[in-house]
């Protein structure tokens, strides 16, 4: 029995620490809630709506870490919307885009749960306004991931097919989890559930998942959908989940089911219901840190001498140097570009390179451009439209 006593006291402390460990590793694994709103909040008709009667409504809904707005009609609006979703508090802070005019898109987060690592707006995507992406970082569990609002064309079918295919090519390149929320006018019929076209576009791979709202399945969304025009009963504001985010459970919903919103659009409030979603975020990998190799930027229409000007980012996010001697480009004409002169690239590095007269050319109406290793393999791919004079088309 002594003998047994013994054992147990120095098997002890090994339990101890496996126990320790385990406990740490079901920690790291936990599931955080981000909950998210999208909302059309139609301030850019000055004649029908008034934003300080918007930002009433926005006071009413419960907080949120994260809301995607669509049709902001300009600064001062922005900021009204910004004040009254954090309900005065100086935590929440506001992204807004410069594309659209007097229909813009904004991103309001709260700085307290959500770090902002960087934004930008994502060119050659078509239509009228440039998608509005941030990139966070989680703080209650450090998970990094990309938020997106968007705003299809509505009046011009070939061009809200466009943007949705182009989008659902650029989120397939991202290597990080996205969340896509926006007025997409995909026209979900409530009748006869079913899209319009540019739907069936934009979820015809694995890219992204539609994250439904409830009441689709109880019965009881707005008969209207997502806004007041009684002529429709179309879905228009979706959140979506793409890449590594399909993983993350969650939840949405229309607000204001049994509200007079429609009633109240006369008084100069917005014509759209918003839509919320819970959200349980669990640590994903991050492509981008799994010895990845990727083709960061391009510049296909640079100003001057494009055989000269051309540019490619390329980034290293692997856990060793890479040396490109052998890497190349090549396109759907199988040309290339060699790499050559980025010579060996460190963990974490990037580096632009000029085409400098080589033979691959970087169309500025879209092409599909493979990053190769010294063994011909394809290490990146992407997909682009057209290019714009002087700007640069990011993809991670």
């Amino acid at each position: 029995m002594l003998h047994l006593v013994i054992k147990a006291v120095k098997i002890w402390p090994y339990l101890l620490l496996i126990l320790l460990v385990l406990g740490l590793n079901a920690c790291s694994v936990k599931a955080e809630k981000l909950r998210v709103i999208t909302y059309n909040v139609e301030s850019n008709s000055p004649d029908k709506t008034n934003p300080r009667l918007v930002a009433e409504d926005l006071k009413s809904i419960p907080p949120a870490d994260i809301w995607g707005l669509t049709e902001v009609g300009n600064n001062l609006d922005a900021e009204v919307f910004t004040l009254a979703i954090g309900k005065g508090s100086s935590d929440y802070q506001s992204i807004l885009g410069t594309t659209g005019g007097s229909d813009r898109l904004q991103i309001v987060f709260n700085s307290q749960r959500l770090q902002l690592i960087d934004s930008r707006e994502i060119a050659n995507i078509g239509g009228n306004r440039a998608p509005l992406v941030a990139k966070f970082k989680f703080k209650p569990n450090n998970q990094e991931f990309l938020f997106v609002v968007n705003h299809f064309n509505r009046a011009d079918v070939a061009k809200r097919e466009l943007q949705a295919e182009n989008f659902r090519n650029w989120g397939r390149s991202q290597g990080l989890p996205i969340i896509a929320v926006g007025d997409y006018n995909f026209d979900f019929s409530l009748s006869n559930q079913k899209g319009n076209r540019a739907l069936d576009i934009f979820l015809s791979d694995d890219t992204f998942i539609w994250l439904k709202p409830s009441c689709l399945s109880r019965g009881n969304c707005p008969k209207t959908g997502t806004q007041c025009n009684s002529k429709y009963d179309g879905i228009l504001d979706f959140i979506f989940l793409g890449n590594k985010a399909q993983k993350w459970r969650g939840n949405s919903d229309i607000l204001w089911i049994n509200q007079p919103v429609c009633e109240k659009n006369n008084r100069g409030y917005s014509d759209h219901y918003p839509v919320a979603a819970e959200i349980s975020i669990t640590p994903v990998s991050n492509n981008l840190t799994n010895n990845s190799v990727v083709i960061i930027a391009l510049l296909p229409h640079p100003e001057g001498e494009e055989t000269i000007n051309e540019a490619v980012i390329i980034g290293n996010y692997s856990n060793s140097a890479v040396d490109f001697k052998g890497w190349q480009l090549s396109d759907r004409a199988q040309t290339t570009w060699d790499l050559n002169e980025l010579g060996i690239l460190q963990p974490g590095e990037k580096k632009e390179i000029k085409r400098n007269g080589q033979k691959m050319t970087l169309n500025n109406n879209g092409d599909t451009i493979n990053l190769l290793n010294s063994q011909g393999e394809i290490i990146d791919s992407l997909t682009y439209s057209q290019a714009k004079l002087g700007e640069y088309i990011y993809f991670h």
